[in-house]
C-alpha cells in the first residue's frame, strides 16, 4: 500500500480542522471548521483517484455551507433540504459508479449511508445531541476508508475524528455536571 505524501498531508490537515471544531461551543464555529476538512479530504480523495469520495464530499461542502448560513440566521434547516442532500448524495453514486467507474462496490453503499446520515445529523441545531449522533457516520466513514485501502491518514483522520468526539461528548458532560454542581453550591439551602 503506497502511502503519496500529499494526500497524507491533506489527510493530517483535515485531522487538526475536525478535531478542533467539536470543542466549540457555537454550531456555526463548528460548521466552519468541519467545512475546512471537507475541503482538505477533498484534496486528499483528488490525489487517490477516488472520484466517488470527491463528489460526494463536495456535495457534503455545500450542505455545511447551507447549514451554516442557516445556523447565522438562527434558522433550522427544513426537512425538505435534508432530503435533498441524501437524494443528491444516491443521486451522485449512481452517476459516478455507471457513467464514470462502469461499476459499483458494496463499500461504496457504506459512504453513501454515512453520507446521508451527515445531512440528517448535521441539520441538528443542539450541538450538544449533534456530537452524540455524527459518531455514528463518523464510524461508517472509518470503515468504509479503511476497506477502500484509502491513505492511512484518511483513516486515521476519520478513526480520530470518532474518538475526539467521544473526548468532546465527555469533556462537555464533565464541565456540565461541574457547572450545576458549582450551581448549586451558589444557590442557599433552606
Amino acid at each position: 500500500m503506497s502511502q503519496p505524501i500529499v494526500p497524507a498531508i491533506c489527510s493530517f490537515m483535515t485531522l487538526l480542522f475536525v478535531s478542533v471544531s467539536y470543542f466549540f461551543k457555537k454550531k456555526s464555529t463548528y460548521l466552519i471548521l468541519q467545512a475546512s476538512s471537507v475541503v482538505c479530504m477533498v484534496l486528499c480523495y483528488v490525489f487517490i483517484s477516488n472520484y466517488i469520495g470527491v463528489l460526494s464530499l463536495c456535495l457534503g461542502l455545500v450542505r455545511v455551507s447551507i447549514y451554516y448560513i442557516l445556523e447565522q440566521k438562527n434558522k433550522k434547516a427544513p426537512v425538505w433540504v435534508v432530503m435533498v442532500f441524501c437524494g443528491l448524495t444516491v443521486l451522485n453514486y449512481f452517476l459516478i459508479n455507471a457513467l464514470v467507474q462502469n461499476g459499483t462496490t458494496a463499500y461504496d453503499w457504506i459512504l453513501v449511508a454515512s453520507m446521508c446520515l451527515y445531512a440528517i445529523v448535521f441539520s441538528i441545531r443542539n450541538l450538544n445531541v449533534l456530537r452524540y449522533l455524527v459518531t455514528i457516520p463518523l464510524a461508517l466513514s472509518t470503515i468504509y476508508n479503511w476497506l477502500i485501502d484509502a491513505p492511512i491518514f484518511s483513516t486515521l483522520s476519520y478513526l480520530l475524528e470518532l474518538v475526539v468526539a467521544i473526548v468532546s461528548i465527555i469533556y462537555f458532560a464533565v464541565q456540565n455536571r461541574q457547572w450545576r454542581a458549582k450551581k448549586q453550591d451558589i444557590i442557599p439551602k433552606h
